[in-house]
C-alpha cells in the first residue's frame, strides 16, 4: 500500500524573510519537472485570483509596505486595496502569496492542497 502524502507548498516565515512580523506564511510557487514554469506560474495566477475573491483586493508586498509607512507618517492617510489577510509578490526573487494567520492559511490548504 502506497500512502500519497501532500507536499508542503507553505512556510513560515522567519526574521531572514521579507514580510516577517506582518506575514506568518507564504506560498511559493515553485515549477517543478512535471508542470514546468509557464504552468507554475499560472497555478500562482489562480491562487492570487482565489484569494482576491476570498478575502478582496490586495497588493504587490512592496506597495503593501510603502502604504503601511505612509500610513504611520501620515495616520489621516487611507490605502486602498491595503488587506489584512494577504498580499502577494510577483518579481525577480520570487513568486509568491503571502498569508497572515493560520486562519488564512487552513482556508488556502482545504481548497489547494488536494
Amino acid at each position: 500500500m502506497v500512502l500519497s502524502v501532500a507536499k508542503k507548498i507553505f512556510h513560515k516565515l522567519d526574521r531572514r524573510n521579507t514580510g516577517y512580523g506582518e506575514w506568518a506564511y507564504y506560498i511559493n510557487r515553485r515549477p517543478d519537472i512535471n508542470i514546468g514554469l509557464f504552468n507554475a506560474t499560472q497555478k500562482f495566477y489562480e491562487w492570487r485570483n482565489w484569494c482576491w475573491q476570498t478575502w478582496g483586493p490586495s497588493k504587490e508586498l512592496v506597495s503593501w509596505f510603502e502604504d503601511l509607512r505612509n500610513q504611520i507618517q501620515n495616520p489621516s492617510t487611507i490605502a486602498v486595496s491595503h488587506n489584512e489577510h494577504w498580499c502577494w509578490q510577483h518579481d525577480q526573487y520570487a513568486t509568491r502569496i503571502y498569508l497572515r494567520t493560520d486562519k488564512e492559511l487552513s482556508m488556502f490548504l482545504l481548497k489547494w492542497s488536494q
